[in-house]
């Protein structure tokens, strides 16, 4: 009787601890995800890095027209940038792209196309809760590497982009850029004050006298 039980036993022993396969498992670890996929279509093919490891100016050029925006013109594309977080003007490594992406709530080229009205709705109201932050973000990506300041051509580009939709102040102001001699840059407090008056006096200096009170 024991020696029929230790039979049974010996039988099912393997089906209970079943032994590893010697079938090759597949290795997906380095397998790219589809957001890898998603960042590599814009990564430099030229660069001498070989690990192509951001998103240069060209390859910014290409998903710009891929998404459909003008990057000199349409604001969308600095709210890429600041969701992103990006160090430098026109580059995106693929830990900034990773997290502009998140950011957004967008996983592919299409779902980033889709995206861009509402992008340009995110910053469409200076008076928006996050427009600040944004506003200073585009001072500092858009000053020359090393520099404190931002040079005046610049500033009259962006504030086409930034105020001048919105306020009819920053209309004058960036004619009064263009002309000024001896004007070849603007600091960040003059950058950030100048937002601030143009929300004081949104659409003339009719309140606004010259020791900065309004007028009753």
């Amino acid at each position: 009787m024991g020696t029929q039980k230790s039979k049974a036993a010996a039988k099912a022993e393997p089906a209970l601890n079943p032994q590893p396969s010697s079938a090759p498992v597949p290795d997906t670890s380095s397998k790219p995800s589809n957001l890898d996929l998603f960042f590599a279509q814009f990564t430099s093919t030229s660069h001498p890095d070989e690990s192509r490891t951001e998103i240069d100016p060209m390859g910014l050029q290409r998903l710009c027209e891929q998404i459909g925006v003008d990057p000199a013109s349409d604001v969308a594309v600095l709210v890429l940038a600041w969701k992103c977080r990006t160090q430098t003007m026109g580059t995106i490594t693929k830990e900034e792209f990773l997290r502009g992406l998140a950011e957004l709530q967008v996983d592919s080229l299409t779902a980033l196309r889709r995206k861009t009205g509402e992008m340009r709705e995110m910053v469409k109201s200076p008076s928006a809760p996050n427009y600040k932050d944004f506003y200073r973000f585009v001072f500092d990506i858009s000053r020359e590497p090393g520099s404190k300041v931002l040079d005046v051509d610049t500033a009259v580009a962006l504030l086409d982009m930034l105020l001048c939709p919105s306020f009819p102040l920053a209309v004058k102001f960036k004619a009064f850029l263009g002309v000024k001699e001896g004007l070849r840059a603007i600091s960040v407090d003059q950058w950030m004050s100048f937002l601030e008056f143009c929300k004081q006096h949104q659409k003339s200096l009719d309140n606004y006298d010259s020791d900065g009170a309004c007028k009753s």
